[in-house]
């Protein structure tokens, strides 16, 4: 595993003399919308984007759900909660249906309401609600961090639980039906009295969950490491991995992302004796590698996207200049760092929760801004592609609007996408280890909108499609989920 070690003079250094090739992209332009923080972002098929997040509605707390146009104006939003209760909503996700759901928590109903429990918002493709459900017990703080769509169209979510302070924080995972009924819960403590969070869950390929977050029981020093738990579709640990360094380093992943390659990458922070935090990326595999950037106070990565080039972009926060700053590192698949983008002033803080890459190759980042003494804003970014090649971006694109819908799906899904010029195209879908699976197409395309479709007999699980048109590639993830 290599690891790199980077106060910001260093880094400061990488942006001075980064060669030509590879340069950051420039910022297409900032929007501010009315919430008070975003969490998650998604692009649509109409080249517009929906975020997640929440809003103060009367002095609580409600979720927030918004749709932009492509310049970031917004187009409608709408809040959903409790009268007189706060809920904070943690994450949202896209449902295989062209719909949203929102999990966070809410606070249970006198005389319990200093606990919580989790809160589901399910909405259509236009924001409007189709149903909500608590799921959550008397007399414990429940709260789900992040939520994933299971392969038979339930929800599995993972979070934290706090009974009191001699049982701490534990990991919970929690299974819930397409309704939001309660089906399961699975509680986690692997040690008495000391903390574990999960923070992020995906579905693996093989209808197994896989869990990431931040635990005490490892340690005797009460460090924390970051892990990655892989349970059974019923919950039970199948195998569980520490990653960190020990006393006095502390780690912990706020995202778990699967590869195309098969492997794993999460994202958090190591922090060096409480004193602060810095930016960590690990991917595993024989050929895994750590990156660690060391600044002058608290940096985090929170989120990350795969690329269209088989690398990664990973998003959070830099400390500089007495204020938070968003940030960006952009990795080659080896773990190289091919350009880093910092961006930001003196008089706001800026928080960046959520990264999707766009087919233009170019990024939409959501989080939060502060817009007043103790007041903030959601603060959702578009930035233009960056270069990491000796070839003009504008020459590689090719490609527009490239969208599957349905995705997740049963038997078959629509491939669209628009050519801006003649050329070669190639479709091929490939499996999670990266064996190929089937060649859609290979032949030449002219310029204007396209369609195939996608229903070749293939087992349920999730899938890469490569659209390659000339030189310009992009990777689409695919769910079939029977």
């Amino acid at each position: 595993m290599k690891k790199l070690y980077l106060s910001f003079v260093i880094l400061f250094v990488i942006f001075s003399i980064l060669p030509t090739s590879a340069q950051p992209p420039d910022t297409l332009w900032t929007k501010i919308l009315s919430g008070q923080m975003g969490k998650s972002v998604f692009p649509t098929s109409d080249g517009e984007f929906v975020i997640g997040g929440y809003k103060s509605v009367d002095g609580f707390r409600d979720f927030y759900i918004a749709k932009t146009d492509e310049s970031g104006n917004l187009l409608w939003e709408y809040t959903y909660g409790f009268e007189g209760i706060s809920e904070t909503m943690n994450c949202m996700i896209e449902t295989s249906d062209g719909g949203y759901m929102m999990a966070g928590n809410t606070s249970e109903d006198p005389p319990s309401t200093t606990y919580s429990d989790n809160l589901l918002v399910k909405t259509d493709a236009d924001g409007l609600l189709e149903w909500m459900s608590v799921v959550g017990a008397n007399d414990e703080s429940d709260s789900p961090n992040c939520i994933a769509e299971t392969f038979e169209g339930g929800f599995i979510m993972t979070g934290s639980i706090w009974f009191d302070g001699y049982n701490g924080y534990d990991i919970t995972l929690t299974k819930v039906n397409e309704l939001g009924a309660f089906e399961w819960k699975q509680h986690y403590n692997f040690e008495q009295g000391k903390a574990d969070y999960g923070n992020w869950v995906e579905v693996a390929p093989d209808g197994s969950y896989l869990v990431t977050g931040e635990t005490q029981a490892y340690n005797e020093n009460y460090d924390y490491d970051a892990f990655i738990m892989k349970t059974s579709p019923l919950g039970t640990i199948e195998s569980f991995i520490n990653i960190g360094e020990d006393w006095p380093m502390y780690e912990g992943a706020y995202r778990l992302l699967q590869c195309s390659d098969g492997h794993l990458l999460i994202c958090g922070y190591q922090n060096n004796n409480n004193i602060d935090n810095n930016w960590y990326v690990v991917k595993t595999g024989e050929d895994g590698w750590t990156h660690t950037i060391g600044g002058s106070y608290h940096d985090k990565a929170f989120n990350a996207c795969e690329t269209a080039d088989g690398g990664y972009a990973v998003t959070g926060t830099y400390y500089l200049n007495d204020n938070w700053n968003s940030f960006i590192v952009k990795y080659s698949s080896d773990g190289d760092t091919l350009w880093t983008k910092m961006w930001g002033d003196p008089d706001h803080s800026r928080h960046n929760y959520a990264i999707k890459e766009l087919d233009d190759g170019g990024f939409i980042t959501v989080g939060s801004i502060t817009t007043g003494p103790t007041a903030t804003g959601i603060y959702l970014t578009r930035l233009l592609p960056g270069s990491s090649s000796g070839i003009e971006t504008s020459e590689l694109n090719l490609l527009e609007m490239v969208n599957f819908q349905p995705n997740p799906f049963d038997e078959s899904t629509i491939l669209s996408f628009k050519m801006l010029d003649d050329s070669w195209l190639a479709v091929r879908v490939f499996d999670i280890t990266g064996n190929l699976i089937v060649t859609v197409t290979e032949e030449e395309v002219g310029q204007g909108l396209h369609s195939f479709i996608l229903d070749e007999e293939f087992a349920p699980g999730i899938y890469f499609c490569k659209i390659q048109a000339g030189n310009h590639t992009i990777t689409k993830k695919l769910i079939r989920t029977k």
